[in-house]
């Protein structure tokens, strides 16, 4: 294989090291770096001008373009380190990720082999910036997804563009520039998710790289020293501010996304050899840092998420420093031993190079498959911490998008069926996690679940509100308007936390004696026990601490007084016990995991279960028994 190569810049490579460093810090939540996710976007504008820049010169060096060759390249570059750190983190996440999370992770994988990840986070409501993301070992493969997707199709627009429209390719490129900014910054105003992953909204960082690329070799910019001096310098500043000034609230990829992207377009177009940019850029820790740069990329991720997932924050081996030294030497070794020399092709030839590749990738998509069809693999880890990584309140990731991300709206598993008698689920997340359970159950009789779940201790009350509940007037009078369609049903009330106000409770008692006088049964659903600390993060900590924790000590129990919490909830019973009406019927959570197994004691596991999947809401195990008392009471089992 003939490679066509350009000068070698070692600015270039210094403006990487500074990219991955700053995305690297960003990630170990190093305060002066909470703008230092930028680090991709000067990825993105540096691989762009690269890649023009090689399909440029061989199309002036040799008068057509192998598209064979230049996919050959990109897999050698890319595929290679990619994989072996995938293979490396799978006995890591074997022993650490629980079933339902190891699903997710599995999933994750397959897309970052395909280059498809940008749109699995997306289609999995993955947040980029929000503080639980960082606990996706493979988030940042999103931007080789966006990356790869774009050397799929450029090569072909950008010769087509050469060919017929050389003249004008520079104002092209930069009119597409402009309409792609406006797009992305209105879509960072309306659907700021999709914003983030998509190459339609990213698409013009990489092809700021390319106008750099037509700049160059269109129109050669003589400027004089001391404008290069200037402009290569601004291009520092505007990168170093935007690390610095911007952060997770920012709205990016928008307008102001400009900044850093100008940044680096200066410092490739103005830094020459004698400028004061360039011989910083050029210092050989950066160049070196540079050269890495990708297994730094690779391996930052993964390293600094499995540290939070096996709960070993205050672990002095696990420390930055200790990270950051463990990050640099698997990135060293996977330069010297996995990337170098699968891009040699004399070292590697094109054909036993592809019959590695494919050998892994089968490996891996069908060990994948395997371990997801098995539901993660769930006898990898004792009896007692089935229920551990349940999805959140036992809810679709569909519905927490719904209910706890807008206040206007609902959780819903079902909407009203006319042929079919309902039930009302109202309440908070403690009361939603039942939702999918009581669904289940409802299926065998004539009765169709409506979910009318709201997160955030939104309370009993139904057509009421007050100004500082996060339980919206709007949200409960739709609460009303649906009801109300169907007299005569059933409604499930519920809600954890105590009235926090004396109008709260007036107002949710008067809802339910108004449900009450209109025909309706209603099942109350009391208070949940909750626990100080998180349930799933100790006993984690327990286990990950020692694999052998439940078998030496079988008697395990996490518990809390059942004074303090009958103390707590007094009131909120006594204001619920002062309703009499025979269509009012009770359900006590409490007395489920409380004098049961510990007199006096409200406990938040057995030998082998767990009652609670974090502070407050139910496991499954638990929701089925709770749900198995509605039904009871109401006669519908």
């Amino acid at each position: 294989m003939n490679s066509i190569k350009i000068s070698y810049n070692p600015a270039i490579d210094g403006l990487r090291a500074i990219a991955v460093l700053s995305v690297i810090l960003f990630h170990l939540k190093i305060d002066f770096f909470r703008g230092g996710y930028l680090g991709v976007d000067i990825f993105f504008v540096i691989s762009g001008y690269l890649i023009s820049s090689l399909i440029y010169k061989e199309l002036e060096t040799k008068k057509t373009f192998s598209f064979t060759q230049f996919y050959e390249r990109r897999a050698r570059r890319i595929l290679p380190a990619l994989l072996f750190v995938i293979i490396f983190c799978l006995p890591i996440a074997w022993f650490y990720i629980f079933p339902y999370n190891f699903k997710d992770y599995l999933l994750s994988l397959l897309s970052s082999i395909f280059f498809s990840s940008n749109f699995y986070f997306y289609f999995t409501r993955v947040v980029y910036a929000a503080e639980d993301s960082i606990l996706k070992p493979f988030l940042h493969t999103w931007s080789l997804g966006i990356e790869e997707q774009f050397y799929i199709f450029f090569p072909i627009f950008f010769i087509f563009l050469l060919k017929f429209f050389k003249k004008y390719s520079m104002w092209l490129v930069l009119t597409i520039i402009i309409l792609n900014i406006l797009f992305s910054d209105w879509m960072s105003k309306n659907y700021f998710q999709i914003n983030h992953y998509m190459i339609l909204t990213r698409g013009w960082e990489l092809m700021a790289g390319v106008l750099i690329c037509l700049i160059q070799r269109r129109h050669n910019l003589n400027l004089n020293p001391i404008s290069n001096q200037s402009l290569s310098f601004l291009g520092l500043i505007l990168i170093f501010f935007s690390i610095f000034f911007f952060n997770e609230t920012t709205r990016h990829p928008s307008v102001i996304t400009i900044i850093p992207i100008l940044g680096s377009m200066f410092i490739i177009l103005f830094a020459k050899d004698y400028t004061m940019t360039n011989k910083i850029l050029s210092l050989k820790p950066l160049v070196w840092i540079g050269l890495i740069s990708y297994s730094l990329y690779l391996w930052h991720h993964p390293i600094i998420a499995f540290k939070l997932i096996s709960h070993q924050e205050n672990n002095y081996y696990f420390n930055n420093y200790f990270l950051i030294i463990f990050i640099f030497s698997l990135s060293i070794f996977s330069y010297f031993f996995i990337e170098k020399p699968f891009r040699n092709n004399r070292l590697i030839p094109k054909k036993l190079f592809f019959l590695i590749l494919v050998f892994v990738v089968i490996s891996l998509t069908s060990f994948i498959s395997f371990a997801f069809y098995k539901e993660g693999l769930p006898t990898r880890f004792p009896k007692i911490l089935k229920y551990i990584d349940e999805r959140p309140y036992n809810i679709s990731k569909e519905d927490l998008k719904i209910c706890f991300q807008r206040k206007k709206n609902f959780c819903g598993t079902s909407s009203i069926n006319n042929k079919k008698d309902s039930i009302f689920l109202v309440g908070d997340s403690q009361v939603a996690s039942l939702s999918h359970i009581l669904e289940e159950q409802l299926k065998k009789t004539n009765y169709n679940l409506v979910n009318l779940t709201f997160g955030n201790s939104c309370y009993y009350a139904v057509g009421h509100s007050q100004s500082d509940s996060f339980c919206t007037q709007d949200a409960q009078q739709k609460r009303k308007i649906e009801i109300y369609k169907k007299p005569n049903s059933i409604v499930i009330l519920g809600y954890t936390s105590v009235f926090s106000s004396e109008k709260q409770k007036n107002s949710s008692l008067s809802s339910i004696k108004d449900l009450l006088n209109k025909n309706y049964k209603v099942v109350l659903i009391y208070p949940y026990v909750s626990y100080k600390d998180n349930i799933s993060d100790v006993l984690k900590k327990e286990y990950f601490n020692n694999r052998n924790f439940f078998s030496e000590n079988p008697n395990f129990i996490l518990s809390n007084e059942f004074k303090t919490y009958s103390k707590n909830y007094s009131e909120t019973f006594n204001a619920l016990d002062s309703i009499q009406n025979k269509n009012l019927f009770r359900v006590y959570q409490h007395k489920l995991i409380c004098d049961n197994y510990i007199k006096d004691k409200c406990v938040f596991n057995n030998k082998q279960n767990i009652f609670t999947v974090d502070r407050s809401h139910p496991s499954s195990y638990t929701g089925n028994l709770i749900v198995e008392k509605i039904l009871q009471k109401l006669e519908l089992n």
